[in-house]
């Protein structure tokens, strides 16, 4: 065994291996109950805004994700799926036409920019490129055996991500290396196969998440990707009933509107101080955990309506949160106790309810 060993240091010495154990995974325990958990004040207490012009052509009802470029801001809308492309001030510049002729998309569900090009997963399984403006490129990647709903370039590998639409693929994880199958990882829970779910935001800075699951997972490279932490919540938690019995999409409908469950992790971002996530229960909760504590905040930001959607995006240590104008001009009108917000009143001057949503960049 003693030579064995000694063989086995030798090779890992000439290979350049690393024979540190690999770190425990880190558990964040959330408590409502815990008063000292939880902070009377709002989880963001500045930001910036951008409103996005609104023009025959770029009428948005809802937007499911916002990526910020070098120059440009990409809106990508939940009903109308294709990308609609704005300046850094919100001035509408162009969009991509939906068709099957050459650089049309059918069905945008994600995007992502790579060298200040933009890339779209159009219908599933085909990545297009385009140049900052949409100017279309060419084609980049076809899974033609793999359906997936997102989609997010790292190191120069692909992700591939689908949450349960695919129901001949055992896996929600594919990586993609020079167009070559890498691996699959982070195997579908079989309770939850009759299940999906739209996602558009599962990585952030190499951290991968979802709402149905409580791990948060790190992605190291094309072969390794590692637990790197598990929230837990008390009993009354939906990651604890969801291997009870096997869920439907009516099933994950009810427990969204119920107000009975710990439920849904979102928003999860790492920032140089710790880690932001955010949850559902009787609301959305929001949480900085930072030194192995963790502070849960019951108002996204003081003078504001609140919202239950996820953020739809994440860019220079800021996460990107949507309210509509409707929802601004309303609670100006209403909330008596709100009249001398002056940003507030500011934003709304020029805002009719008609109007295009509002993009908010809260600084972490």
């Amino acid at each position: 065994m003693y030579r064995l060993f000694i063989v086995m240091l030798l090779v890992c010495i000439l290979q350049g291996c690393n024979m540190s154990e690999e770190k425990p995974i880190e558990r964040i325990v959330l408590d409502l109950d815990a008063k000292e958990q939880c902070s009377s004040g709002a989880a963001f207490d500045s930001f910036d805004y951008v409103k996005l012009e609104m023009t025959p052509e770029s009428m948005l009802t809802d937007i499911g994700k916002v990526l910020v470029g070098k120059n440009r801001i990409y809106v990508l809308p939940i009903r109308d799926a294709r990308v609609f492309i704005f300046s850094k001030t919100g001035e509408y510049i162009n969009s991509l036409k939906r068709g099957q002729g050459p650089g049309e998309v059918m069905f945008v569900s994600d995007m992502d920019i790579v060298n200040d090009e933009l890339y779209v997963l159009d219908n599933y399984r085909v990545v297009r490129k385009y140049d900052s403006d949409g100017k279309y490129l060419g084609n980049v990647h076809s899974l033609e055996d793999y359906y997936c709903f997102s989609m997010k370039s790292i190191g120069g590998e692909m992700l591939f991500f689908d949450p349960y639409i695919n129901k001949r693929s055992d896996y929600m994880l594919r990586v993609m290396s020079n167009n070559e199958v890498a691996g699959n990882y982070l195997g579908k829970e079989d309770n939850l196969s009759k299940v999906s779910f739209l996602h558009y935001n599962f990585c952030n800075q190499g951290y991968i998440s979802w709402p149905l699951s409580d791990t948060i997972y790190q992605y190291v490279d094309k072969t390794t990707i590692l637990p790197k932490y598990l929230v837990s919540f008390p009993d009354n938690s939906f990651f604890k009933l969801k291997n009870d019995k096997k869920y439907t999409g009516d099933d994950m409908c009810k427990f969204n509107q119920s107000k009975d469950y710990y439920r849904w992790l979102k928003d999860v971002v790492p920032y140089d101080e710790g880690l932001f996530l955010s949850f559902n229960y009787d609301k959305s909760y929001y949480v900085r955990y930072e030194d192995g504590n963790p502070t849960i905040y019951g108002r996204l930001l003081d003078g504001f309506p609140e919202i239950k959607r996820s953020s739809v995006g994440s860019f220079d240590n800021k996460l990107i949160y949507v309210y509509t104008a409707e929802e601004l001009l309303e609670y100006k009108e209403n909330d008596d106790t709100k009249k001398g917000n002056e940003k507030l009143v500011d934003i709304c001057r020029t805002l009719s309810e008609d109007d295009n949503p509002v993009l908010f960049f809260m600084k972490l």
